[in-house]
């Protein structure tokens, strides 16, 4: 299912690896903006490239500002990106070497377990210290890694995938490539294990036998599913940029529940066609839906409940415990025991209203999922239509400091300057940046930040986990299905409840015969515990072999604002805006475009006809 985002009508998807934003489709070709008068002074300078940051740049410079966007890493997206399998060891290797870094010291605990050739499992870990290198690998002939060396990343087009052409001339890989799969791979005690097997000899040999197909994977660092009706497509449709991507719908959403898995209803169909729900039970599962849908509609049916927990309000409608967690855990898709206690149940309405109205509008459940990782697509679409209408860029800057300065003028207004190593210098009237560069504000000017730990596993595992258990059954199936599954607390002995989405190659997340798992868990006393148990629940009953498990923790940066349903701090007299981590466990990116437009509006007040993301033409529409 291509390109949805540009409504129902089907249009041809571009070449993902076509040229860079110098060559626009003809309905984004704007005109050559004029000089600027002073080629380091701009409106507005944007940190980061995550999505929230991406659209607002973009909407800026629709708005007629002129914009330079910048970000310190080599890549586009922060958080949300995605990489190939080499490039993400790589990633979270480095990270337990650099902790002062603003980017990689969010990231520790980083274990990965290779399931070896004779069957056994090694698990290896980044915190003892990395045994010596082994000797040189002497020629691409004898070495097993000559396709697998790291993708640079500096050198990509803004939308250009992951993906690298089929053939790959050989090479020799790094020389700390060579040292990073020697770390992960030597047999040193790990001070925990993902499964019960004792490291072998094997494991080296299983480690660079999926290196050597790295770049057929596209792995998230924070996977997101996209709700297929709601603001954040609708921007997609109406700006244009949903012409650049590609999505799928999500096949099935499930539940774990009394030791299995079981599907969703998303249907009217689907719930008295499901033979595990009785008919009462039935009855009042449909009758809540319908009220839900438009509860706003029947405001006395939970008018007493109105700030009150939506779990009561769920137990008055008489609703069973397993109904409830088809309800709060895959519906609204809440599985954090602090968020489950303190949800209200306007906000649970919300998210179940937002959920059943998605459905059906492409394929049968609420969601798409993005081609090549929604975070890392959708941030590069925004940078490329904002360089299509004279947005600069620069990756891999080497930010020094921030500071601010009084103009020349005669107002004396506010100036924000980005001093670089080099001392390369760079103002603007406004600044946006993410949490990642609030150490480079001046002490007065910083907000404060908190931290909250996400404990993240990505897994690569030979079938379909909600396949058949037999071998040549799940050889003869259709591609992995898409899906996501929701584990309540205490559903596998986990203290944090868990989320696990499951890609596969038909959104060229893995080679056509696999498929990629992503769990994650958070909130007071989550552990690595919580999503290896979960692991290992979804891949036991169908037999599926874990080829590779990587675990790692996600320090998610919070922005302390004054107001707790307020997302963006502002300081310098409005002229500095700090957007929100977005890398952290939630599944979906609405809220990105929602704090993006309230960016845009606080810093275009008093502007005249300042429209966010105003639509474009369709190429078809002209040339009819």
């Amino acid at each position: 299912m291509s390109n949805p985002a540009a409504a129902d009508a089907a249009e041809p998807t571009p070449d993902p690896s076509s040229s860079t934003p110098s060559s626009p489709p003809p309905a984004l070709q704007p005109q050559s903006p004029p000089p600027p008068a002073d080629p380091t002074h701009f409106d507005a300078i944007v940190l980061g490239t995550g999505l929230t940051n991406s659209i607002t740049a973009a909407a800026l410079v629709r708005a007629g500002k002129s914009v330079l966007h910048i970000d310190r890493n080599e890549f586009y997206a922060e958080h949300l990106a995605s990489f190939d399998l080499v490039t993400l060891l790589r990633i979270l290797g480095d990270a337990a070497k650099d902790s002062d870094d603003p980017f990689l010291g969010c990231y520790d605990e980083f274990e990965v377990a290779v399931n070896a050739s004779d069957g056994s499992t090694s698990t290896t870990s980044s915190e003892p210290p990395a045994p010596p290198a082994p000797p040189a690998l002497s020629t691409d002939a004898d070495n097993p890694l000559a396709e697998a060396h790291a993708v640079d990343n500096s050198e990509k087009s803004a939308l250009h995938p992951t993906p690298a052409p089929a053939q790959q001339p050989p090479s020799t890989p790094p020389a700390d490539l060579e040292a990073l799969i020697t770390a992960y791979t030597t047999d040193y005690p790990s001070t925990a294990t993902l499964f019960s097997h004792q490291p072998t000899p094997h494991s080296r040999h299983a480690l660079l036998t999926l290196l050597r197909t790295s770049r057929q994977y596209n792995l998230e660092l924070s996977p997101r599913i996209i709700y297929s009706r709601g603001a954040l497509v609708d921007l997609l449709a109406n700006s244009g940029v949903g012409r650049y991507l590609e999505f799928r719908p999500l096949d099935r959403i499930h539940l774990f529940w009394d030791g299995r898995t079981e599907q969703v209803p998303g249907s009217k169909e689907d719930v008295f066609g499901n033979g595990s729900v009785s008919l009462v039970e039935k009855r009042r599962l449909m009758k809540f839906l319908t009220f839900a849908v438009g509860f706003e509609e029947t405001p006395e049916v939970f008018e007493d409940y109105k700030g009150k927990p939506y779990a009561e309000f769920l137990q008055a409608q008489k609703l069973s415990p397993r109904l409830i967690a088809f309800v709060l855990n895959a519906t609204a898709l809440i599985v954090e025991q602090h968020a489950l206690s303190t949800l209200t149940t306007e906000q649970g309405l919300l998210l179940t209203q937002r959920h059943l109205r998605s459905l059906g509008r492409w394929g049968k459940t609420a969601f798409l999922v993005a081609l090549y990782g929604a975070g890392s697509e959708l941030s590069q679409a925004f940078c490329r239509l904002c360089a299509v209408y004279g947005g600069t860029y620069i990756l891999n800057f080497p930010l020094a400091e921030i500071i601010t300065t009084l103009s020349a003028d005669d107002g004396g207004d506010v100036v924000v300057a980005i001093t670089a190593k080099d001392g390369t210098r760079y103002t603007a009237d406004r600044l946006v940046a993410s949490p990642a560069y609030v150490q480079f504000l001046a002490p007065e000017l910083r907000p404060k930040l908190t931290s909250k730990s996400v404990y993240r596993c990505v897994a690569i595992v030979d079938r379909d986990v909600h396949g058949s258990s037999n071998a040549a059954a799940a050889a003869d199936h259709n591609q992995p299905a898409l899906t996501v599954t929701a584990f309540p607390p205490e559903a596998v002995r986990n203290g944090q409840g868990v989320t696990a989405i499951q890609q596969s190659w038909d959104v060229s997340a893995c080679p056509k015969t696999q498929a990629v798992i992503h769990l994650s868990a958070s909130g007071d006393g989550s552990s690595h515990a919580d999503v290896r148990s979960a692991l290992q629940a979804l891949v036991k009953p169908s037999g599926a072999t874990v080829l590779l498990a990587a675990t790692y923790r996600r320090h998610q940066q919070r922005v302390e604002t004054a107001h707790a349903e307020e997302d963006v701090w502002w300081t310098a007299g409005d002229r500095i805006a700090v957007t929100r981590d977005e890398g952290g466990s939630g599944l979906d990116l609405e809220a990105c475009g929602d704090e993006a437009r309230s960016v845009f509006t606080r810093m275009m007040a008093g502007a005249e006809e300042a429209e966010f993301l105003p639509g474009v033409a369709d190429p078809a529409d002209e040339e009819d």
